[in-house]
């Protein structure tokens, strides 16, 4: 402890010296600005960009046609540019006929305010559609334009996009030959909880 005070002592003598600061009182003073300063600044780092990075959504529409439930993950975070990450599940009974479906999807985000960012993603969707004893593969790949909005801190996240999608059937699960092949623009929107 003596060591540190009287480092800090000589180091802080030095600087006063050479700005020849006059009062002790003004001396003072400068020794705390230079004591809070940093503190200052690493506050302002470690809090300036405090958007939550997971959420948990809703989707109507998107890549799986119907709906999907979503987790999506902010993975890199610049001043100008983000990414992130999403995975998700639906599941829709209809009669005889039943689907499960797995979204996927990469998007970067451009911020135009604090919460709102423009969206460019690729996305994918792999679909399992079983009726009378047949079973469909389907894939989806696309990508999507659209705009997000994430909460400052905690709180509803929502998202609404458009998407070009190439739609792949495949009959069977034995069958390796591709049945049909279509593209088809989709709408979406997601809204949810962002932590």
């Amino acid at each position: 402890m003596v060591q540190v005070k009287l480092l800090y002592s000589y180091y802080f003598d030095d600087l006063y010296n050479r700005f020849a600061i006059p009062s002790e009182h003004v001396r003072f003073f400068f020794m705390k600005t230079l004591l809070l300063f940093p503190l200052l600044l690493v506050n302002i780092v470690l809090f300036a960009q405090n958007k939550p990075r997971n959420s948990v959504y809703f989707e109507a529409g998107g890549s799986t046609f119907f709906y999907s439930l979503n987790y999506d993950r902010l993975v890199l975070q610049d001043k100008e540019w983000e990414l992130t990450g999403r995975l998700g599940f639906m599941y829709l009974p209809l009669g005889s006929r039943q689907m499960l479906g797995f979204p996927l999807g990469v998007s970067v985000l451009r911020p135009y305010s604090k919460s709102n960012s423009f969206e460019l993603g690729f996305t994918g969707s792999f679909i399992v559609d079983q009726y009378d004893y047949t079973t469909d593969l389907v894939y989806l790949p696309g990508v999507k334009a659209g705009i997000r909005h994430y909460p400052i801190g905690k709180g509803l996240f929502w998202n609404t996009a458009l998407q070009f999608t190439v739609v792949i059937v495949q009959d069977g699960l034995d069958d390796e030959t591709v049945d049909e092949v279509s593209t088809t623009p989709l709408a979406s929107f997601g809204v949810g909880y962002a932590f």
